[in-house]
């Protein structure tokens, strides 16, 4: 009897290992092909910008200054709708950023959650994976970061707090007038991992 038990607990085992193995792959493909598509992405948008014969003239601005227009100029790419990218020198982070956030859209690229630069309010969403926002908890305040819409103008803004918020808080991930927020799920999927962000000289 013991003897079965033993290979029955030995063959529950084994099943256990290789889901948990199957997961870590299918995580690690997912996240390899999603770094892919964004960095294919990222080319085919920055050829859409405007072209600057000296990269010295793209002009940087607060995020409280909008230009030109009202509204974000988007670029269609492979059926998807682009208003921008996303750059965080610091963890060496350049991403496209789609222009409507759903699930589907989050396993290619970072998404555009809420308000926009007009509103001096945008927060963008992006998956855990390593080639995404897995990395955003490690930034520090004051650290660096740009939003450079499709007309190539660069807006500017500084980390200045990170928080941690229930996955279902909708209404606290909105709150406050912060000019740039970017999140990203824990491994649970039950906690966002928030980064408050000012414009660049305030």
């Amino acid at each position: 009897m013991k003897s079965k038990t033993g290979v029955v607990f030995m063959a529950i085992g084994a099943v256990l290992i290789t889901a948990a193995l199957s997961l870590a792959f299918y995580n690690i493909h997912t996240d390899r092909n999603a770094g892919d598509y964004a960095e294919k992405t990222l080319e085919e948008i920055e050829s859409q910008m405007p072209e600057l014969e000296n990269p010295s003239e793209i002009p940087e601005i607060n995020g409280n200054q909008l230009i030109e227009s009202e509204l974000m100029d988007s670029a269609e790419i492979d059926g998807y709708s682009y208003v921008g990218i996303i750059h965080i020198p610091s963890l060496d982070i350049k991403l496209p950023v789609m222009s409507k956030w759903n699930y589907e859209n989050l396993k290619l690229s970072p998404c555009l959650y809420n308000g926009s630069l007009k509103e001096n309010s945008m927060i963008i969403a992006a998956h855990n994976y390593s080639s995404h926002f897995g990395k955003i908890k490690e930034l520090k305040s004051d650290d660096e970061v740009y939003f450079i819409d499709m007309k190539g103008y660069v807006y500017a803004y500084k980390v200045c707090e990170t928080d941690i918020l229930d996955g279902t808080d909708t209404e606290e991930m909105k709150s406050g007038n912060w000019p740039l927020t970017l999140f990203t799920c824990n491994f649970s999927g039950t906690q966002r991992v928030t980064v408050r962000c000012d414009n660049m000289n305030n």
